[in-house]
């Protein structure tokens, strides 16, 4: 079962919500990564430490440089994406080794993938926000498509056929 197929409405807006996305741009450019972590533990710990103070330059230090692509520009909801992304990682947070060098942070009690990876470098682990950004475009993209076969759906059904 591929990522994709396992998002629900509930999922695909925590995706939006973690990655506090508006829209990602798809123009090439070099990579920069965030800080690095002696283990996937201390990147996620890092993480958990910034989304639960709120605090978008600690948030932007631990994913990187790149992150300021996936950042809310409206405050209410950005403050609302952080809350809930907390809430997520108070229910339960698992690490999934998906190869020595690179690891999936599952979020609340659905295990939601997130979709920023940690990834190990030469110097130690980091959050891969280039492979984030892809991961968030095809997931958007992906739960477009099952909306828009649910209204399909909804429509066939309120005409009986």
């Amino acid at each position: 079962m591929t990522r994709l197929a396992i998002l629900n409405s509930g999922s695909a807006r925590l995706c939006a919500l973690a990655a506090c996305v508006i829209g990602v741009p798809l123009g090439a450019r070099a990579v920069e990564i965030g800080k690095t972590f002696a283990t996937p533990d201390d990147a996620v710990a890092a993480f958990a430490s910034a989304v639960r103070t709120q605090n978008v330059d600690n948030l932007r230090n631990v994913l990187g440089p790149d992150s300021d692509d996936l950042e809310n520009p409206d405050r209410v909801q950005a403050t609302n994406e952080f809350r809930a992304v907390a809430q997520a990682l108070d229910q339960r947070t698992h690490l999934v080794r998906e190869s020595e060098t690179n690891y999936v942070i599952e979020l609340g009690t659905n295990a939601w993938p997130f979709p920023i990876p940690v990834v190990k470098g030469k110097t130690g682990w980091s959050f891969d926000t280039a492979a984030g950004e892809k991961e968030i475009l095809a997931r958007r993209v992906g739960q477009n498509e099952l909306d828009g076969i649910q209204f399909c759906i909804g429509n066939v059904e309120a005409h009986g056929d």
